[in-house]
């Protein structure tokens, strides 16, 4: 959460900005996994809030190697939705440190054309 009067008044928000998400996932038979995420955020620059959604269809090549496809979109209450499809693949090089690469597409005309993205994660446990 961001409070407007935390910040110098150059870079100051005229609301408050938050988000929230609800992440579930699902392992299915023969190496494949599903999650799906729904949520709101607010930007700071408008009251009303935005709704996202996605949904991602894990493949397991490998014990190291996976592969995703998602689809997700935004959902503003003013102005334009955005739709997008991405897919890519992931490495596991630890037990608990994963990267990832990524390339999607717009589906409708407010959405990025064209996108990449890396991304790397590690998971945090406290028992193992």
């Amino acid at each position: 959460m961001v409070f407007p009067f935390t910040a110098d008044a150059h870079f100051r928000l005229k609301y408050s900005a938050a988000n929230m998400r609800l992440s579930l996932s699902h392992t299915l038979p023969d190496g494949f996994s599903i999650g799906y995420n729904i949520g709101a955020e607010w930007d700071g620059e408008i009251p009303a809030p935005a709704y996202f959604y996605s949904v991602a269809l894990g493949i397991g090549l490998t014990d190291k190697f996976g592969m995703f496809v998602e689809g997700f979109g935004l959902l503003p209450e003013e102005g334009d939705s955005q739709r997008q499809f991405d897919a890519g693949f992931t490495y596991l090089v630890l037990p608990n440190f994963q990267l990832d690469i990524s390339g999607g597409i717009g589906l409708n005309e407010y959405a990025m054309d064209n996108f990449l993205g890396f991304g790397f994660t590690y998971r945090f446990s406290i028992m193992e």
